[in-house]
């Protein structure tokens, strides 16, 4: 298995191997909607009360999806997965997860995949 995680940075974003299905594509962030060729996991560590204040479509796109981490599960998004946060804290400490990258970074090396490759993150 090889883990392409895609931040949002127009950059970058673009060399992503979508096009190679030996890669799955993990990607987070509003600025993202509608910009992929193709996603198979996404991410989504912000509190959901806040998206329901601030970002009402996103959290209705996201309801859409098969399958995203978020902190919980929420029956607003049926395709949510609570995000082993625990675990993650266990085996890596707590000192690195400032962001939702870092929370992927973390979740895709600890499946141990052959390869990850970031993209769209400056």
């Amino acid at each position: 298995m090889r883990i392409a995680i895609v931040g949002a940075h127009p950059k970058t974003r673009p060399l992503a191997p979508f096009d190679d299905a030996r890669w799955q594509i993990w990607s987070c962030s509003p600025r993202n909607v509608g910009q992929l060729p193709r996603c198979d996991l996404w991410f989504e560590m912000h509190q959901i009360a806040a998206l329901r204040k601030d970002e009402l479509s996103y959290l209705q796109w996201l309801a859409f999806l098969p399958a995203v981490y978020m902190p919980s599960r929420y029956d607003d998004v049926p395709g949510s997965i609570e995000y082993p946060k625990q675990a993650m804290l266990d085996e890596f400490g707590p000192f690195f997860f400032t962001s939702t990258i870092a929370w992927m970074m973390a979740l895709a090396l600890s499946r141990r995949p052959e390869a990850i490759g970031i993209f769209g993150v400056e």
